[in-house]
């Protein structure tokens, strides 16, 4: 029961993992506030990858829940030095996988968007794929003071 309740709570960890990155969510904390909006019409766009970070060293959450669910199944197995060696390799499995997994999940396809503004600047914006937005389109491009910037149709 101490394994499920501890497996059920590594994974929850993990999936906490993943972001939202569509122009029609907002943090909390950028909530009501203010921003200078401009319009534009989008020149050109292309696919790209968010990462969450680089390496496995930014994959913490992952590597430390998936390490300790990993030694946890791991205790289940053998007894007395075979068990030591199972929580180990358990631990060292669960911890790999544990950190690849936060990465899969830290990890989508987003569009990167280059708008030209009225005011003849050029702004490069990175969104989610939804709302989908096309190249001649007029938009409006919202700068926050804090926070992302975001595009979203005219």
């Amino acid at each position: 029961m101490r394994t499920l309740a501890l497996t059920l709570l590594g994974l929850s960890l993990l999936a906490a993992c993943g972001r939202e990155t569509s122009s029609n969510v907002y943090d909390s904390q950028t909530f009501g506030e203010a921003t200078t909006t401009y319009r534009g019409t989008i020149l050109d766009m292309r696919e790209v990858t968010v990462k969450n970070g680089e390496g496995i060293q930014n994959n913490t959450t992952g590597l430390i829940g998936g390490g300790v669910v990993g030694a946890l199944l791991g205790s289940t197995i053998g007894r007395g030095d075979g068990r030591l060696v199972s929580e180990v390799v358990g631990g060292v499995a669960g911890a790999a996988g544990g950190a690849a997994l936060q990465e899969k999940l830290g990890t989508e396809s987003a569009i990167q968007y280059i708008v030209r503004l009225d005011n003849g600047e050029e702004k490069a914006i990175v969104q989610a794929l939804e709302p989908p937005l096309h190249v001649g389109q007029k938009v409006y491009v919202m700068i926050p003071h804090h926070g992302r910037a975001r595009i979203t149709e005219l």
